[in-house]
């Protein structure tokens, strides 16, 4: 690590586990996948399908419009990655990416259109492939955690012969797609019309072709064909055609007929049905009738039955079940006639079925539901699919078949019967009371709510109370906060409103918005800089900046940006590397490649002020007991920055002091039972002997332990109910933690979160003052929000200090000695920010923030 290069990120790739219950037989994972020699020949009339000239100018204005799109949805979402056939929205499905968020995707209503037009719109859609007009969306990735990259990735079906050519003409490309690897950090990429052409292609032809897609862990890979023109050279060789819609035909009838898991047969049969109802009704009629719809339990497995199908029944089924096609119709009849399980009968169900023979569905369905479900059955097995169904399709017999499976008295049955009552087409009388009966129901489900580091038993009368109130009882609500205590307060209002009572609100708070008259105030300088300088120095003032720049500290004029001085900085052999904490005025730099030394120097003159000999050396090994990376798993600590504090990935924490190299192992902290490599992160509260420490635990790195070590006292301290990874600044009392760009802020003497101001404004970084009594919120917009914090909870805003660029810049800050000023500093990429010249490199904003008693807002 050279020093220019101080600042390292380091990459956790964890193992992504995809459960599937029905799988194919391990045998068939491996091979080639192959066309099926059931697969017909068919031709079709492509002229119906081919876009008017009238047509032609209204798909190309609708393509224009797609630079409006301003809100992530599936294909080009942020932190998942997911399907869908946008003109029908109940096909969607979530892969993998992080969980108990709001993705806030949101289908534009112009892609809506253009998937739903398909064969008329490809050929547009190919055209503009490589447009690399903006959209309003932009997919940033900022912190330490994590990376953005682009990526080239092009789904293919290697069954069709055009696709496995394309595979071998472009080599190079779906070579570097299938190495896996983090490539170059990308900190921001706006949408374009190609991007978004890409992902509405790949909705039409059955493609899982993604412009932006989440990758373990909190990373995201963008495949741009505007970024990258190969990407369009691929789709393009695969897809253009004199006949466009005869190729769509083909394609979606290949993967129909396409022997191997995973080619999306399911979804094929639904683009069929869609684009060509008349001309595949019969084609799909006929597949439904070829499945065999056995019990596995009696006949074999489901990897067997699966794998005689060529598909999955269960999801192939619903796909298919969305068309009112009779043939279609008539064959899903015969398939629910035959079904042997819930789950075959449920997926086999929609209301021109459930119409065509009632009473031989209901017979079908009491035969099912009279049967104890396995032991070991969640809530959400085929029964439960089939109640949905009966509640939907069959309302007025409904009572009688919920009642023969709630007579198996266990919990999951119960459970079932519950979520089964969510959404009803048409609300029965029974279903409110059999809900309100539950309760005072207080029997933990063995479920849980919450976040990781606190959660909360879910009881049966919080399952009962939520579907009551989100789809039986007007303007009520139930939320999966907090604690069994307030869900305990949310069913006595919902009681109350059965009771009539018409007073209760249940209306959540409406935090205030910022006042129009709030005050701001501007930068009192602001530096554009031709040279990276870092880190900035807190002994900097109103009137110069002190950073370090290569081999030297520089100090610059605020007036002027020019250079006042510039001190030489004698460096060893060896790459240096900046650590951490340690008062101000001073800088630690530690060469783990030369004897562990660390340095202490006097920033303002150069002077070595100590340099001691540590134990540690650099290194990436799993079994090294005095091996660094310094990656954040060393710090400087103390009043005076007495000591030194590693851990290494043995779990034991070290002190080292920074004045005579004096060592000793402080702590032994248990090792991963996983066997993995520990990635402790230590952050160390300025001018204290407090270190945070993250990353540790038996069950590391998935399950770690958040710690608080106080070297002084030689004590350590468990927290407990706080975010065990995620940490980024430590001033004692607080601490701000940032997961996925989403900043918080906490009190760690009481566990609990600091409410801060304006929550839908985004905080991208925080900074306090000495004593915690401030704190400067920095926005994704560049604005800094200045709040003074009481009793170390209750927030009170007090100015605003407006943006020092024109563009949103995210960037840093620091807290200056006097107090009384603040320091905004942003490296610029190669993008041009508009008002920034075009060869500065960094741009430092130096602000008064008003906490000098003598001044007014």
């Amino acid at each position: 690590m050279g020093k220019m290069n101080r600042c390292a990120i380091g990459v956790l790739l964890l193992i992504n586990l995809i459960f599937c219950p029905f799988g194919f037989a391990e045998e068939d994972e491996w091979r080639d996948p192959r066309l099926l020699p059931a697969r017909p020949q068919v031709q079709i009339d492509s002229q119906k399908y081919f876009a008017s000239p009238g047509e032609e100018k209204a798909i190309l204005a609708l393509v224009d419009r797609l630079s409006e799109i301003d809100q992530p949805d599936f294909g080009f979402a942020n932190w998942m990655s997911g399907s869908q056939f946008a003109p029908l929205p109940q096909s969607d499905k979530f892969y993998s990416g992080i969980i108990m968020i709001d993705h806030q995707l949101k289908t534009n209503d112009v892609l809506r259109q253009l998937v739903a037009l398909g064969p008329k719109a490809l050929p547009i859609l190919l055209q503009r492939l490589s447009d690399p007009t903006p959209t309003k969306l932009e997919m940033e990735h900022q912190g330490m955690m994590g990376s953005q990259w682009y990526g080239r990735e092009v789904s293919l079906n290697v069954a069709r012969p055009v696709e496995r050519e394309v595979k071998k003409r472009f080599a190079d490309l779906f070579a570097k797609e299938e190495a896996f690897g983090v490539g170059e950090n990308v900190p921001k990429h706006v949408m374009t019309i190609g991007d978004i052409c890409f992902v509405i292609i790949g909705q039409i032809v059955n493609r899982g072709y993604q412009a932006s897609r989440y990758q373990p862990t909190a990373c995201r890979v963008i495949n741009s064909p505007t970024h990258d023109p190969e990407i369009a050279e691929v789709v393009r060789a695969i897809w253009e055609s004199e006949d466009s819609p005869q190729l769509l035909w083909d394609a979606l009838l290949d993967d129909l007929f396409t022997d191997h898991r995973g080619y999306g047969q399911d979804s094929a049969a639904l683009r069929l049905l869609f684009y060509f109802p008349d001309r595949s009704s019969g084609i799909i009629a006929n597949r439904i009738r070829d499945l065999d719809l056995t019990d596995p339990s009696g006949a074999g497995s489901w990897q067997e039955i699966q794998a005689k199908n060529g598909l999955d029944a269960i999801e192939f089924l619903e796909a298919v079940r969305s068309s009112d096609q009779p043939l279609v119709t008539d064959a899903l009849l015969d398939a629910a006639k035959r079904s042997e399980t819930a789950y075959y009968l449920a997926a086999s169900l929609n209301a021109n079925v459930a119409r065509a023979d009632e009473d031989a569905i209901i017979e079908q369905m009491r035969k099912m539901l009279s049967v104890a479900p396995p032991v070991d059955q969640g809530p959400f097995g085929g029964e439960k699919d089939l109640l949905s169904a009966a509640a939907r399709y069959y309302p007025a017999q409904s009572q009688e078949l919920f009642g023969l499976y709630r007579n198996h008295y266990t919990m999951e049955t119960l459970r079932s019967c519950i979520h089964a009552l969510r959404h009803p087409t048409k609300q029965q009388v029974w279903m409110k009371e059999f809900l309100a009966s539950l309760l005072d129901d207080k029997t933990d489900t063995g479920w849980r709510y919450g976040p990781d580091y606190d959660r909360q038993p879910i009881r049966i009368c919080d399952e009962a109370a939520e579907i009551l109130a989100t789809d039986y009882l007007a303007i009520t609500a139930f939320r999966y906060e907090n604690n069994p205590a307030f869900m305990d307060g949310q069913i006595a209002k919902l009681k109350r409103v059965l009771s009539g009572d018409k007073s209760i609100s249940f209306a959540a708070a409406i935090p205030p918005n910022r006042p129009a008259d709030f005050p701001t105030r501007k930068a009192l300088h602001t530096l554009y800089l031709e040279e990276h300088l870092w880190p900035i120095y807190s002994i900097s003032d109103r009137d110069s900046i002190w950073a370090d720049g290569f081999n030297e500290s520089v100090q610059i004029d605020c007036q002027s940006g020019e250079v006042i001085q510039r001190v030489p900085i004698e460096l060893p052999e060896g790459n240096e590397s900046y650590v951490a904490g340690g008062i101000s005025g001073r800088s630690f730099s530690y060469y783990g490649d030369d004897g562990g030394k660390l340095i202490q120097r006097d920033v303002r003159t150069g002077r070595v002020i100590t340099n001691v000999k540590t134990p540690f050396h650099d290194g990436v090994q799993f079994d090294d007991a005095v091996q660094i990376r310094n990656l954040g798993d060393v710090t400087i600590c103390g009043v005076e920055s007495e000591w030194l504090i590693a851990c290494t990935s043995d779990g034991a924490l070290h002190r080292v002091s920074t004045a005579s190299g004096e060592h000793r192992v402080e702590h032994q902290f248990p090792t991963s039972k996983r066997g993995m490599f520990l990635s402790p992160e230590l952050l160390a509260s300025p001018r204290s002997s407090k270190v945070l420490i993250e990353g540790l635990g038996e069950d590391a790195p998935f399950d770690t332990t958040l710690y608080l070590w106080d070297q002084a006292r030689e004590k350590l301290q468990t927290i407990e109910k706080a975010p065990s990874m995620g940490w980024s600044a430590f001033w004692g009392t607080l601490a701000l933690n940032s997961m996925n760009g989403y900043c918080t802020v906490w009190n760690l003497d009481t566990v609990q979160e600091v409410e801060l101001p304006w929550r839908d404004e985004p905080i991208v970084s925080v900074a306090a003052n000495a004593d915690q009594s401030i704190l400067y919120l920095l926005r994704n917009n560049g604005a800094i929000d200045v709040v003074r914090v009481d009793d170390g909870s209750a927030v009170v805003p007090l100015r605003r200090l407006a943006p020092a660029v024109d563009s949103p810049v995210r960037g840093s800050l620091v807290v200056c000695d006097d107090g009384q000023h603040l320091l905004w500093h942003a490296r610029i990429d190669e993008t041009e920010q508009a008002g920034v010249p075009e060869s500065t490199k960094l741009v430092i904003a130096v602000y008064d923030t008003g906490e000098n008693p003598k001044q007014t807002p």
